[in-house]
């Protein structure tokens, strides 16, 4: 499901990626995995605010990924901002894009002036 939620968002098919992601969160509710594909389908579905509650809420989280025969943690936000990247990439182009980008990092911004 988390690979048919991805291919639904590059095909256009934003309708299908929110079902397929949420479909991943049903089956496996503790997983955040399925939040960068879930939130990028609520963005370019134009539900705004849902996606905006899943970036901020989990920006901060890490997920264990395998590469090079190895496991290292990453932090969501990285993986919420390169898809937001790999969007123009694919020339899928919203208008709200650029204000998630913009949150994610402000709220970064605001995270080092703190400390």
């Amino acid at each position: 499901w988390s690979l048919r939620a991805l291919i639904s968002i590059y095909t256009r098919d934003f309708y299908s990626s929110v079902k397929a992601a949420e479909k991943v969160l049903m089956l496996s509710p503790h997983s955040k995995r399925a939040y960068p594909s879930l939130a990028l389908a609520y963005l370019l579905s134009d539900r705004l605010e849902e996606a905006k509650a899943i970036y901020l809420a989990n920006q901060y989280s890490a997920i264990s990924i395998t590469r090079n025969f190895g496991n290292e943690n990453i932090i969501l936000r990285e993986i919420f901002l390169k898809d937001l990247n790999r969007l123009e990439k694919f020339n899928i182009i919203h208008p709200d894009v650029e204000k998630i980008r913009a949150l994610l990092n402000e709220e970064v911004e605001e995270a080092v002036e703190e400390e």
